[in-house]
């Protein structure tokens, strides 16, 4: 805090020169010397001391009316401050709450680590055992198509040879008919 109110050496100084010195002081070295030439200048320098006492009284109302304003800052920035630790002190407190809240997290989080681990093992074992179930499936989908074409071959040999033995039953018949037919004829 800057103090304004009270009186410096350099306050001091500019009060004691604002006369320019006069009136002389008694006792004082060359006294009566001094005496004279202040009556004789006094016409002269009479409104400089009168304008010096004024700058003075001026700046004594400006030194107290500082003195005021920068109490009342003091006050409000001492506001402001009470403001702004009282705010900090809940910021602290939701830190430390979320620190707590991460903290059990965190144990949670170890906590399930194990369960996750075993999960991963087992993961990593059903994705085997799925690999393996699928080049069975690759193995038997081999199989299968090769029994269909097998069955395919075997069905155009059976349908071939019913074609041939039907065929050769077709002629038999015909040949009966034939016969029949010229069996007939010649009976009749």
């Amino acid at each position: 805090m800057v103090q304004v109110t009270g009186e410096s050496s350099h306050w001091q100084a500019a009060v004691a020169s604002a006369g320019l010195g006069l009136p002389v002081e008694r006792g004082t070295r060359l006294h009566l010397a001094k005496r004279l030439v202040a009556r004789m200048v006094r016409p002269f320098l009479r409104h400089q001391v009168d304008f010096n006492r004024e700058v003075l009284a001026v700046l004594v109302e400006v030194r107290d009316a500082l003195a005021e304003d920068i109490r009342s800052l003091d006050a409000r920035v001492g506001v402001g401050a009470r403001d702004i630790e009282r705010r900090l002190a809940g910021l602290d407190d939701a830190l430390h709450g979320l620190a707590t809240q991460l903290e059990q997290r965190g144990w949670a989080v170890d906590a399930m680590l194990p369960v996750l681990e075993r999960r991963g093992y087992a993961l990593e074992a059903a994705e085997k055992s799925l690999q393996e179930l699928m080049s069975q499936v690759v193995e038997l989908r081999g199989m299968v198509e090769s029994g269909e074409r097998e069955a395919f071959a075997r069905l155009h040999d059976g349908i071939g040879a019913l074609r041939r033995e039907l065929g050769e039953l077709t002629l038999s018949v015909e040949a009966r008919f034939e016969r029949l037919d010229a069996r007939s004829t010649t009976d009749a």
